[in-house]
């Protein structure tokens, strides 16, 4: 009776390969038309089972997997000796009886028994780089070595957003399982033959689902993915680095991960930070080396820690000095690195108005020291010998701003130093003397030729009062301030020969002989010359009535009362005035130093750039050790602090914040306390002003206050740097194997030639008026003066204005009160309703969870009970056959 092979369990299935490649070879043998019974040689009592035979009682063969049928067809089967012939017509065996997955793969043809060993040829994939993009592997693949291995299998599990696990990872061997009960596997090691890794073993199918969070997916993995975009922008913020990664990986990690590969990718395009400081030796070599006249010096403590150090390129000098005007603008501002430090600037003001930085250096704390020796440095590398034509300016306005607050006090202080000739500065300060004598007395001790235009002198023609300059180059290198100290001072220098090719470029195409922001302001001021109306008087000289005040304007000396014209260079709106009664334009009377000639000067002068730093000369100089690291609590800031107006609201727009009011006690009137922490009323006790705050009359004359004076001032203008300027260690700014150069300031020396007296007539002896000396008398005679009658006056107002604004105050005090209260209700109102919401909405998904949970357990019910019918209707099926199978064999 012939059993179809369908009927027959595979009882041969997951054998193992040398019992395949035996039986292959028996059956190769034996005859592909005749049974064994056949055979003339055949002998069943010889016959002894063997592992390729099955007789009665076998039960053990099925070792791994019985329960699986076969769908794979047999040919001679024969009970209760069977015997597993070689399929006929050449088909291969299944997939299933060729082995189990340990010893088999789809490359088992690689090692194929029918050739010899030397014979040979191995053939396998080798995996590259540029693998890594679409990765895939297979068995027999060949890696380099096993850290590639390990790079390609991180990669893998981030492409596909399963997480993995090393089981073993040695020097010698790497095995990784994904998560779970996944059966995705690979195992890898070193082979003989090729000398490298190779995969013996992979298993591709995936059961585990995708997740959001990978272990793989750390900030190493990240820097190194995108160090070449953190090298393109470096000012990618965090925000836009989390949605290239969400876009391209659709995973979104953690902003300290992020922060993290932010920081790796920097290191890795700048360099440690604290081995950069070894290399400032060779760096301030090789910038000498490259542009010849440069100052770099570099100063070290006892230790041989960095202590400070000072650049100046030569294209600097020699532009500041030859085409801009002697001005200095002196600033400071914080690095924002692990070291931190303070970075002084010295800047100057180019022919269009614009920034020329000259020199800057780098010290740990911003002190007078510090600016000692900065500016003494300074001093000796521009060779100034005579410090009377030169002006330094710095922002001392924050001291006043520091002891008296208030817009009106500011105002008021500008005004004073707009004050372009004595008589405005002496009303001016008349005018803060009745607002505040105190701060009135704290400007009379300032030298009024170090802030205020009138007593400045007219030789730098330069009226500019405030710092800005130094502000605009702060915000100029604001990023490369964040970088370590060799690449902040090398990305400063790259960023100023950017500056000067670019600046350059720019004059070439300038039209005129007067730079362009120059040109704009003459023409503001030939607008507002329409209502001026001027009236020759002969040799270039004219009247103006402006407003009820009379100006001369000189046209032959470029004058002018207002002293706008002196101080600047640029004819003020009187003179347009008057060179329109002249047909002249006013073009071309703005001093020469603003000319476009003078601007191709200033950036006439190259920098050159340095070569790559394995180029860089060894000097083998004392090991530079960074400064002392300090942590502080919390993490440093990097953003400036913002006043009071500069606050955003949370719904749009600005609000104005309390920062730095000062607060008073509602209880003793006293400030910096409230009620709460007042010790009078936790005592007990009156406040010790209840006496005085009786309403007192007004007096003719206030009464003597406590005045605040400062200390000590320094005088920014004709002033001369003094000290010992430090110890500075190096070679200085000398080229190599040369001089220290000498620089000349051309534009100050024509400044000085062009300077002339002024026109004077000699006066002619008069008699003394007998109505003017009579007028004096009674002018000397004692009385109330006017002052003191203002004064009267101004008090009396105030106390007016004082009591209305208590009486505002305590309205809206009571209103906010009001409306704090009646907040404070609807808040408790809204919370109470959102927790009952939260309770109903908790208890209705708690009654949704138990309903799917119930269904889940239902279906798996159903599922289970099909599954073991099913089961049921095989065994049943397995049973009649092997009954009919034993039957027919019998």
């Amino acid at each position: 009776m012939v059993v179809p092979p369908e009927a027959v369990p595979d009882v041969t299935a997951r054998r193992k390969s040398t019992r395949l490649v035996a039986m292959e070879e028996a059956n190769e043998e034996n005859s592909k038309e005749e049974e064994d019974g056949n055979d003339s040689d055949y002998n069943e009592s010889v016959i002894v089972d063997s592992e390729n035979d099955i007789s009665e009682g076998d039960d053990d063969l099925a070792d791994e997997d019985d329960s699986q049928p076969s769908n794979q067809p047999m040919k001679g089967m024969q009970y209760p000796s069977l015997q597993i012939e070689q399929p006929v017509k050449g088909k291969q065996p299944a997939e299933d009886q060729c082995g189990s997955d340990e010893e088999l793969s789809k490359d088992d043809d690689l090692w194929g028994p029918d050739f010899d060993d030397d014979n040979l040829k191995l053939r396998f994939k080798t995996f590259h780089a540029e693998d890594m993009k679409n990765q895939s592997f297979h068995t027999g693949q060949v890696f380099d070595n096993v850290e590639v291995l390990r790079k390609a299998i991180r990669e893998y599990s981030c492409q596909s957003r399963r997480d993995s696990k090393f089981k073993v990872n040695d020097s010698d061997r790497v095995c990784v399982k994904c998560k779970g009960n996944c059966p995705w596997y690979i195992w890898a090691s070193k082979d003989n033959r090729t000398e490298q890794f190779q995969v013996k073993r992979y298993t591709a199918k995936h059961t585990y689902s995708k997740v959001w969070q990978l272990n793989a997916f750390t900030s190493n993995f990240l820097a190194e993915k995108y160090v070449e975009q953190f090298r393109a922008d470096e000012g990618m913020s965090m925000k836009n680095f989390t949605r290239i990664i969400q876009k391209e990986w659709n995973m979104k990690p953690s902003r300290s991960k992020l922060w993290r590969a932010r920081m790796l990718a920097m290191a890795e395009i700048y360099g440690d930070e604290i081995g950069q400081y070894k290399m400032l030796w060779d760096y301030a070599n090789e910038v000498r080396t490259s542009n010849p006249g440069s100052t770099f010096y570099l100063a070290l403590d006892e230790q041989s820690r960095f202590k400070k150090c000072y650049v100046s390129l030569d294209a600097c000098k020699r532009g500041f000095l030859d085409g801009c005007r002697p001005v200095l603008f002196l600033d400071g501002c914080h690095i924002k690195t692990r070291y931190r430090g303070q970075l002084l600037t010295a800047v100057g003001i180019d022919p269009n108005d614009c920034i020329f930085p000259v020199a800057f250096a780098v010290v740990e704390v911003q002190d007078t020291e510090a600016w000692r020796w900065f500016l003494q440095t300074l001093k000796e590398d521009l060779g100034i010998e005579n410090t009377y034509p030169w002006t330094v300016m710095s922002d001392k306005q924050k001291n006043f701003q520091q002891s008296f607050r208030g817009d009106v006090l500011k105002n008021q202080l500008w005004k004073i130093a707009r004050s372009s000739t004595v008589t405005k500065w002496e009303a001016n300060m008349e005018e803060m003397k009745l607002i505040n004598p105190e701060a009135h007395a704290w400007l009379e001790e300032l030298p009024p030729n170090t802030w205020v235009r009138a007593f400045q002198s007219e030789l730098p023609k330069c009226d500019v009062l405030l710092n800005n300059i130094s502000e605009v180059f702060n915000k100029y290198i604001l990023e490369a301030r964040e970088l370590p100290k060799l690449s902040m001072l090398e990305r400063i220098k790259h960023q100023l020969m950017i500056r000067h090719c670019t600046k350059l470029k720019e004059a070439e195409k300038m039209v005129g002989l007067v730079c362009p922001k120059i040109k704009k302001k003459v023409e503001k001021n030939m607008e507002l010359a329409a209502n001026i109306f001027a009236d020759g008087a002969g040799e270039g000289i004219f009247a103006i009535d402006d407003g009820g005040s009379s100006i001369i304007i000189d046209l032959v000396h470029k004058s002018c009362t207002c002293r706008r014209w002196d101080l600047s260079g640029i004819p003020c709106p009187h003179a347009c005035a008057a060179l329109r009664g002249e047909d002249i334009d006013p073009l071309t009377v703005v001093d020469n130093c603003y000319s476009v000639e003078m601007f191709k000067r200033a950036y006439g002068n190259i920098i050159m750039p340095c070569r790559d730093k394995t180029e860089w000369k060894k000097l083998n100089g004392t090991v530079i050790h960074p400064p002392h690291y300090l942590k502080k609590v919390g993490r440093p800031t990097k953003r400036r602090r913002k006043a009071p107006y500069e606050v955003d609201h949370a719904s749009g727009g600005r609000k104005l914040t309390r920062h730095g009011t000062i607060i008073h006690c509602g209880y003793c009137r006293e400030p910096n306390h409230n009620k709460k922490g007042c010790k009078y009323l936790k005592a007990g006790m009156p406040p010790p002003n209840a006496a005085n705050n009786v309403e007192q009359p007004v007096q003719d004359e206030p009464p003597e206050e406590p005045v605040i004076t400062q200390e000590s001032t320094t005088a920014t203008h004709g002033g001369q740097a003094q000290g010992d300027g430090g110890q500075a260690q190096g070679d200085g700014g000398q080229a190599s194997g040369g001089q220290a150069p000498t620089y000349n300031h051309s534009l100050l020396n024509e400044l000085m030639q062009q300077r002339q007296a002024p026109r004077a007539r000699a006066p002619m002896p008069l008699p003394e008026s007998s109505f003017l000396t009579a007028a004096q008398r009674l002018v000397n005679q004692p009385g109330p003066s006017s002052s003191t009658i203002r004064q009267s006056e101004l008090a009396q107002r105030l106390n007016v204005q004082k009591q209305s604004r208590a009486h505002a105050l305590e309205i809206k005090r009571t209103e906010i009160l009001e409306a704090r209260y009646e907040a404070q209700f609807k808040r408790q109102d809204e919370a109470e309703k959102r927790k009952l919401e939260n309770e109903q909405r908790k208890a209705l998904e708690a009654e949704q969870r138990r309903q799917a949970q119930a269904k889940m357990r239902q279906a798996k019910k159903e599922e289970l009970a099909i599954k073991r019918k099913a089961d049921a209707e095989t065994r049943k099926i397995i049973s009649e056959t092997t009954s009919d199978l034993i039957f027919a064999v019998t």
